[in-house]
């Protein structure tokens, strides 16, 4: 009798413990599906945004008159999204922007001033003679970038690798111009520049 009565309670509990495996993984697929939803929608809205912006910037392009009100409103609307986009799409952004002419020194008001571009795909961009100043460039990829002439003045370059840089496309003003850390990766032709501090470790 006692065997049975072990018996049929091991049972129990291995019925028991089925059930919660079975509701655990239905939570996980359930909790997976949900942020597989998200993740979609969020690139759906990345991708619309980019369409709306796409459009505002055409119009300017073909209606330079329009310059002085439009501009504005595109140069918020860069930094908006340059907030709000993952890496990939900020490259996009920016591409769009200097094949379209609306990048460069001549072009103040499509400046980048203060733009976060933290952990941005920039592999390939083409920067050269945008203005970066104050920039968010902590971490991004930049292999192949051309940041010749780009204005870097306290730019924070905290971890981003520059060692694949040449000495045409970035220069030693520049780099003593931003702000970096020694985490910062620069090519042999540069220096590191006695200003910039130390990167936080965790302890």
């Amino acid at each position: 009798m006692n065997a049975a009565l072990i018996g049929a309670t091991a049972g129990a509990v291995f019925g028991l413990i089925g059930v919660l495996v079975g509701q655990y993984l239905t939570q996980r697929r359930h909790t997976e599906a949900l942020r597989q939803t998200a993740e979609l929608e969020e690139q759906r809205a990345n991708q619309a945004a980019l369409l709306k912006y796409f459009e505002l910037g055409g119009q300017l392009i073909r209606v330079p008159a329009d310059a002085d009100y439009l501009g504005p409103i595109l140069r918020a609307q860069t930094l908006t999204l340059l907030e709000v986009l993952e890496p990939g799409h900020k490259r996009i952004l920016l591409q769009f922007l200097y094949e379209s002419g609306l990048l460069g020194p001549e072009k103040p008001g499509f400046s980048l001033r203060g733009a976060n571009l933290v952990e941005a795909n920039l592999a390939g961009a083409n920067l050269a003679e945008a203005n970066l100043r104050e920039a968010k460039l902590e971490r991004p990829n930049l292999t192949e970038a051309n940041l010749l002439e780009a204005n870097l003045k306290e730019a924070d370059l905290s971890g981003a690798f520059l060692q694949e840089m040449t000495k045409e496309g970035l220069t030693q003003t520049q780099i003593d111009e931003a702000v970096g850390n020694d985490a910062t990766k620069l090519p042999d032709h540069l220096q590191r520049p006695p200003h910039w501090r130390r990167s936080r470790r965790k302890s």
